[in-house]
């Protein structure tokens, strides 16, 4: 996101190209909007990638004005001017969203909200999202309301290396211009870039979303328009051209296809606006594009862009976690006009006042970045004493959580028998809300990406093994993890981990388009060999969610197609696998359950039982695994948790005074814990039920 002023000089605030603040105001229209509407306005994030090209333009016009003036580039001082301009604004946001944080966000929900604080300050956001984007644990969690700082890190790390570029350029010219050795520079960049770019759009994978190279090459089209005059062209062809720009710009907001992997290839199309725009924008007419987007209001968003971007993420961020509705016309309206009113506020009283400040324009370089540093250190220590905070509140390790890892609790989660009682957890909740996203057992799973690296991590017994487990499946097989590693060493079990998530173990691939699919033929590929390798395994216990999308096989429903490749894949596990243990998928909650049962209390959870429970008509997804392991019958049994969650209506995310959900589908390790008594009595009955069905004689008419 750039908001460097146009011409380079900080205070030329006549001359201003009016068709480049017609860019700006569009660019971040479409941007707001989007956030506000993203169904009616699905690629308006396209407003970012125009601001990283007129970034590129202005920066590099202002670059190259200094290096015909004065011959070299004063680094320092242009670093400083760039502080002056941004930083007290985003610093003035960062510390209002961390103030709100600790008081509108649910404790469940502060750690991500103050994480990417913390990198938003340090202008290294967009990587801490590209990790996340991978992050198969952060999937339903609540975006931050600092998360669109990913751009300004972009931004920031282009203001870092930008002007060394030119360093570099004065440095090689010798004889020959510094025009086309800058010229020479910028296509590299720009060439190297745009495939990195390319390359990214086939692979699928969201983390290229934020990665710093694959936009490169959209400030390096900026800089090319500033180092190369617009070629001599008709007035009229002009202003049709830029026109032509301006309808790329918008109209790539809807041209986009839903599944389109970007930036890839199809960030050209608002590259390309954007560029003939700020080439031909300033053809003369009363046509052109500056004299028709020369309008007050127009130029007043351009001009204030900077700061209508900055709040108006936190405001819809913070007004959906205060009124918990969807926004609607109105709704938008009042935020559209606090957004207004915050960025006038901020552009007057804090971007100007600091920019042009005569102290800081009187000194070296060093005393703004001396400034830059105390308010940097001053906002981090915040966020970090925030965090600690948070870290103590949502502590899970309280004493009777710790019982659970060496005996059961009576009358407690799914160990609990209808009527019984225990004063022991009588008025708690374990885990609390806050802690339960935490709640979770240290499983060894592959990403639901590209990864296929498999990680067996062997728990349980080490010596006088007597049966090795191993657990396959996606992450609903990882979420059973601390129920087979209870009381293994007693029993001589050791547990080996085929994990990986969004990937079930079944015959069929999985339906989608990104790296996943081949990721997860690769991952199981290498299963099936480790499976047929290791005569040891005796033992395999497999889940998986009923709501993976498998390719559906010709001439069959997409349930019994599931069903069939789930057999296939039991079918052909090797002989000296004889026992299969299938347990059937858990019910869904809510997304945000958790945030819904924080928000009540614990007090509100002991006098509604059912609190943020859901229908178990609506919960209880068909599981086509399970129906494979019914089926199939011989070595293969089903072990179903269903009644430990639900009655005959509903199905709730508190099961006597255990919380059993760290989100809308995933167990916490304390209800895993609880169900190991009910894991036991279930596996034999299904042997039992078994044995029976194998002793009835067969009757031959």
């Amino acid at each position: 996101m750039t908001f460097t002023e146009n011409e380079g000089s900080e205070k030329a605030r006549s001359g201003v190209r009016k068709d480049i603040q017609a860019l700006r105001a569009i660019a971040v229209a479409l941007v707001v909007v989007f956030h506000l509407f993203p169904k009616q306005v699905p690629g308006g994030f396209v407003g970012v990638d125009a601001f990283f090209v007129i970034s590129g333009y202005l920066i590099t016009s202002h670059l190259w004005r200094e290096i015909e003036a004065t011959g070299r580039v004063e680094v320092a001082r242009f670093w400083a001017a760039r502080a002056r301009r941004l930083l007290p604004a985003s610093f003035l946001v960062l510390l209002s969203c961390l103030v709100a944080t600790v008081l509108l966000v649910p404790v469940s929900a502060q750690e991500r909200f103050l994480e990417e604080t913390l990198a938003a300050l340090l202008y290294g956001l967009n990587w801490k999202l590209a990790v996340d984007a991978v992050d198969y644990w952060a999937a339903e969690e609540a975006a931050s309301a600092v998360q669109h700082f990913w751009s300004l890190a972009v931004e920031e790390q282009f203001y870092l290396v930008w002007p060394l570029l030119f360093v570099l350029a004065v440095a090689l010219r010798g004889k020959s211009s510094g025009r086309r050795t800058a010229l020479a520079l910028v296509l590299l960049v720009f060439t190297v870039t745009l495939a990195l770019s390319v390359r990214s759009g086939f692979r699928h994978d969201p983390a290229d979303y934020f990665r710093t190279w694959n936009r490169a090459w959209e400030f390096a089209v900026g800089g090319l328009i500033a180092l190369r005059a617009a070629p001599a062209t008709a007035p009229v062809a002009a202003t049709a051209l830029s026109w032509l720009g301006v309808a790329l710009t918008i109209g790539a907001a809807w041209l986009l296809p839903t599944k389109a992997s970007f930036p890839g290839y199809w960030a050209l199309v608002p590259v390309l606006g954007t560029a003939l725009t700020l080439w031909f924008g300033a053809a003369p007419g009363k046509a052109s594009v500056s004299r028709v987007l020369g309008v007050g209001p127009v130029q007043w968003v351009g001009n204030a862009s900077y700061a209508i971007y900055l709040w108006h993420w936190p405001l819809i961020v913070f007004y959906k976690l205060a009124f918990e509705q969807p926004i609607d016309a109105v709704s938008a309206a009042g935020l559209v006009l606090a957004t207004c009113l915050l960025s006038a506020l901020t552009k007057v009283s804090v971007e100007d006042r600091l920019r042009y400040h005569p102290f800081l324009l009187s000194r070296p370089p060093r005393v703004t970045f001396a400034m830059v540093t105390v308010g940097m250190l001053a906002l981090a220590s915040g966020s970090i004493v925030a965090l600690r905070a948070q870290a103590e509140l949502t502590d899970t390790r309280h004493h009777l959580v710790k019982t659970l890892r060496s005996k059961a609790i009576p009358c407690f989660g799914g160990n609990a028998l209808p009527g019984c009682s225990n004063p022991l957890v009588a008025g708690q909740l374990l885990p609390s809300p806050a802690g339960a996203k935490m709640d979770r057992g240290k499983a060894c799973m592959a990403d639901n990406e590209g990864e296929t690296k498999i990680r067996t991590c062997p728990r349980g017994a080490k010596k006088g093994v007597k049966t090795t487990t191993a657990l396959v499946g996606d992450s609903h097989a990882a979420h059973l993890l601390p129920l087979l590693q209870f009381g293994a060493h007693r029993r001589g079990e050791r547990i080996l981990q085929y994990l990986k998530g969004s990937c079930p173990f079944s015959a069929h691939a999985r339906d989608t388009d990104g790296p996943l699919r081949k990721a997860c033929e690769g991952f199981k590929r290498k299963v099936r060999q480790e499976l047929a390798s290791k005569r040891d395994i005796t033992r395999v216990v497999m889940s998986a969610s009923a709501g993976n999308d498998l390719v559906v096989q010709p001439e069959m429903g997409e349930f019994e197609s599931a069903v069939l490749g789930y057999q296939q894949e039991i079918d052909a596990l090797p002989s000296h696998v004889r026992e299969v243990v299938v347990v059937r998928d858990v019910p869904r909650m809510r997304r945000r359950v958790v945030e819904c049962l924080e928000r009540l209390g614990e007090i509100s959870l002991q006098l509604a039982p059912g609190a943020c429970a859901r229908e178990r008509e609506t919960a209880l997804l068909p599981d086509p695994l399970a129906e494979a392991a019914r089926r199939m019958g011989g070595r293969v049994h089903v072990v179903d948790f269903t009644d430990a969650l639900c009655d005959a209506k509903m199905c709730a995310p508190v099961v006597h005074n255990a919380l059993a959900y760290r989100d809308s589908h995933h167990l916490t390790e304390t209800f895993a814990l609880s169900l190991v008594p009910r894991f036991a009595l279930e596996l034999e009955r299904s042997r039992a039920a078994q044995r029976d069905r194998s002793a009835v004689p067969s009757v031959v008419e």
